[in-house]
């Protein structure tokens, strides 16, 4: 229920964990990291109604969502936090987003979410982007001298990185699913909340990464006969299943079988005779036929050498 059974006011606390137990994840796609911000900021609403207004947070009602209480709590994480601009910002945002899903579910809590999206908080001074400059970019591409196979692969992942601006966690959730070496080449990447996009590829690093996935060579895929080997799954930092060899591409070799290994027979302990016998399926000597009939132990013979063994004859 979503509304308090007594009063019949609609519920804060039921509202707050489907927003950031369900809406968040499953229908937004959020990221933990971006539940966590979610998380903080309403706590540190909470905090102001508990230290500055002295309402403890089992008695914390969206009346407390008004446009006042919002005010003073801007102004308690300026004056009393000493909050950067920008994190006041990000503070007020989670909530004007809390308060707009609110109001999709609940009609009477609109009002709440219009007085909310009004508020206005200070510009923050933007800093210059820091960028590398060419001659600081070709010393970091240059640390690496390629000497190593540990090197020339950390060489291939900062050009990769240079090219496509991709994030660490793009990079390292890259598959070979996700490169086009063929014109145009490009590769798709997967950020945040699973959002994909596509980034082109000059044809310098296509040209690095052929000569990358040549060099190594286990880092290919295994594909099914007939099928292009740059479009089949595999990945650099999951786990990778053996397959079996139906499915192991012409290219890769087949491994030799080992033979059978022979059960040789066991000399009879009996006293009439000392001739082999075989084993039975309990591992066990057969006990010796009063004729000793050696028809019996001819299959279980191994095969016979061009020279005999002393020990047969």
């Amino acid at each position: 229920m979503k509304r308090d059974p007594k009063t019949g006011a609609p519920d804060f606390y039921t509202f707050a964990r489907d927003y950031l137990h369900t809406y968040l994840p499953t229908v937004q796609g959020r990221s933990p990291k971006t539940i966590e911000a979610y998380r903080i900021s309403l706590e540190c609403f909470l905090d102001y109604l508990a230290d500055h207004k002295h309402i403890e947070r089992a008695h914390v009602t969206f009346d407390h969502f008004d446009r006042d209480h919002m005010k003073g709590w801007l102004a308690w994480m300026s004056d009393q936090r000493h909050y950067a601009a920008r994190t006041i910002a990000l503070r007020l945002s989670t909530v004007k987003a809390f308060l707009t899903y609110c109001s999709g579910e609940d009609i009477t809590l609109v009002a709440l979410s219009q007085a909310a999206k009004a508020l206005r908080t200070p510009a923050s001074a933007r800093k210059p982007i820091e960028y590398l400059t060419e001659p600081e970019t070709r010393a970091v591409l240059a640390a690496f001298t390629g000497r190593t196979a540990k090197s020339r692969r950390n060489r291939m992942l900062l050009i990769l990185l240079y090219d496509t601006a991709a994030r660490v966690g793009e990079i390292t959730r890259l598959t070979l699913q996700d490169l086009c070496l063929h014109t145009p080449g490009h590769v798709r990447l997967t950020g945040k909340g699973d959002k994909t996009r596509v980034v082109p590829l000059t044809g310098k690093t296509i040209e690095h990464l052929h000569v990358y996935l040549a060099e190594f060579p286990r880092t290919r895929p295994r594909c099914r006969r007939g099928d292009r080997c740059s479009t089949a799954r595999t990945t650099a930092n999951r786990h990778r299943s053996r397959p079996t060899p139906s499915r192991q591409c012409s290219r890769v070799p087949p491994r030799p079988r080992a033979g059978p290994v022979p059960r040789f027979p066991r000399t009879c302990t009996a006293t009439c005779c000392a001739r082999p016998r075989p084993w039975t399926s309990t591992n066990k000597a057969s006990p010796c036929r009063s004729s000793c009939d050696f028809s019996a132990t001819r299959t279980y013979r191994p095969r016979q050498r061009s020279t005999p063994s002393p020990r047969w004859t």
